[in-house]
């Protein structure tokens, strides 16, 4: 029997979901503001989107999040802990569960990089380039980069955990 074909929604639609208690969890153990939280939730949302978007072009074209992008990562390992919330919202905009497979976050592309890590960075750079448009782009390659380095990730986490004891 044949798996039934996903439509995948306009990302508009995807854009559309709300959900206040994950924001409100990511402020809390971040100590970001609420309007930088729903740009991170809203980017987590694209990246999810384009994720799909890649998926159902060809099965043999990943995408992958950038070290630059960790603080997205972060909104979706926020998102996933509310497990209700993440298998419903999967399964109603993508048909299925949306898995969260860690593995190393990506650098830009080197000299000398292996092929796949090439070929991943080069996908999801002209996918989100393509898909999301330039302004989005720029965030999730530059300005999160700079704003938002792993070590300041991990500081932030420390400084509201500090405040909620």
């Amino acid at each position: 029997m044949r798996r039934r074909r996903w439509k995948v929604p306009a990302l508009r639609e995807v854009l559309a979901y709300r959900n206040r208690e994950v924001v409100a969890r990511f402020c809390k153990d971040y100590g970001i503001d609420e309007r930088r939280a729903k740009v991170v939730f809203k980017d987590m949302l694209r990246f999810l989107w384009l994720s799909i978007v890649a998926q159902e072009r060809s099965p043999r074209v990943a995408i992958g999040m950038f070290e630059a992008m960790s603080i997205v990562d972060e909104m979706w390992h926020t998102f996933v802990t509310f497990t209700r919330d993440y298998v419903d919202f999967s399964v109603r905009y993508f048909g299925h569960y949306v898995h969260h497979d860690p593995g190393k976050l990506l650098e830009k592309p080197r000299r000398g990089d292996d092929a796949r890590n090439k070929t991943v960075s080069d996908a999801t750079v002209e996918l989100a380039w393509k898909e999301l448009g330039p302004a989005v782009a720029r965030r999730w390659f530059n300005e999160y980069r700079l704003a938002y380095p792993m070590v300041k990730i991990r500081s932030l986490q420390l400084a509201a955990a500090r405040g909620r004891s």
